[in-house]
């Protein structure tokens, strides 16, 4: 017979999952986060497992093939994975014919935290009050 506390915890395993007792949430690198925008711009976000992360923003919510790590202008990045917590860093690559009257109104680096779902992620951005769900779509194309 099982003593009262190990139902205890075996109840709690149940509703909590494993990130409750510390284990890292999986992270899935073979497709893309994303997330539609007020103004139906998409933002896309490609983990690889190195901690390598790549970012765009489209007009359309269908995750382009060309989002891979060299691809040029792409947002590039790290992320850190702590139990079922993330946090990346986004920094900007702006084109070199961009004006500079405009380069010093867009900000270079963008730090986001949150927590990792099952298949989404809870993100908030450094400067912002509300989370925005990522949710993932798997890309057959993405190794």
């Amino acid at each position: 017979m099982r003593s009262p506390s190990s139902l205890t915890v075996g109840v709690f395993f149940i509703l909590c999952g494993p990130s409750a007792f510390g284990q890292t949430a999986t992270l899935h690198s073979n497709g893309a986060y994303h997330h539609v925008g007020v103004d139906k711009t998409t933002q896309h976000l490609r983990f690889y497992p190195d901690g390598f992360v790549v970012s765009a923003a489209t007009p359309k919510a269908l995750t382009p093939v060309w989002l891979q790590r060299d691809f040029p202008g792409l947002a590039t990045g790290r992320y850190s994975i702590r139990g079922n917590r993330i946090e990346i860093t986004l920094n900007t690559n702006l084109p070199d014919a961009l004006p500079d009257s405009l380069r010093g109104s867009i900000p270079r680096r963008h730090r986001y935290a949150g927590l990792i779902g099952p298949r989404y992620l809870e993100l908030r951005r450094d400067g912002r009050t509300e989370s925005q769900r990522y949710d993932f779509v798997r890309i057959p194309s993405f190794k």
